[in-house]
């Protein structure tokens, strides 16, 4: 698509000619996990992509994915760069904390040690790492507009910015604290459920 002073190109990551062909000074990678590795012939569609840059100083080259494993593209992109993680403020003792699964709590098992899922959705709240104060899906919505980007990397290369975002900051419905603990309450009874849950939902690498 070409507009007045720039030209836009969508491209998919398993046509090589077409990702070799344009030099880019805006680079835009969707899902890079899902992009063809390398092969005999060929170097991986990441590297061809990235190469489109490098005729422009001021490159910028954004990489975005949900990760698979440790040794995935995109999990090896964020280990590189500062690694920041969006910081709230607890509303109880006003210290900075990331939102971690760990710290979702919920009540509703029964005797028989079945859930009862409903009381889990009504029960669940995060519990502060640092006070151990509870908190509720109406205190993370205040919270969210207030959050810092933090860098936690003092040995990235300088330029090289990387972020990491579970779904605990969603201000969705399907993404409060209830919700959330229902799903993996789920998720976990099957090997591929819980896998999803931590790659998609938490945004962690997968280990076996």
């Amino acid at each position: 698509q070409h507009f007045s002073r720039c030209s836009l190109v969508f491209v998919g990551s398993n046509s090589p000619a077409n990702l070799a062909s344009r030099p880019a000074g805006l680079l835009l990678l969707d899902e890079v996990e899902k992009f063809a590795q390398e092969t005999d012939r060929e170097t991986s569609a990441l590297f061809l992509a990235e190469n489109r840059t490098k005729s422009f100083s001021g490159a910028l080259r954004v990489k975005t994915s949900t990760p698979t494993t440790p040794d995935g593209p995109i999990w090896q992109e964020y280990q590189k760069g500062s690694m920041e993680k969006y910081m709230l403020a607890c509303p109880n003792c006003s210290e900075r904390i990331e939102l971690l699964w760990e710290q979702v709590k919920w009540e509703g098992k029964d005797n028989a040690g079945k859930w009862n899922m409903a009381q889990v959705e009504d029960s669940a709240h995060y519990v502060c790492q640092r006070c151990q104060g509870k908190l509720n899906d109406g205190q993370k919505m205040e919270m969210l507009p207030l959050g810092e980007w933090t860098a936690t990397n003092p040995a990235a290369q300088r330029g090289f910015r990387s972020f990491h975002l579970n779904s605990l900051y969603a201000p969705w419905r399907s993404c409060t604290f209830g919700a959330l603990a229902v799903k993996f309450l789920r998720d976990k009874e099957t090997m591929n459920g819980l896998q999803d849950f931590t790659n998609s939902t938490m945004a962690m690498p997968w280990e076996q």
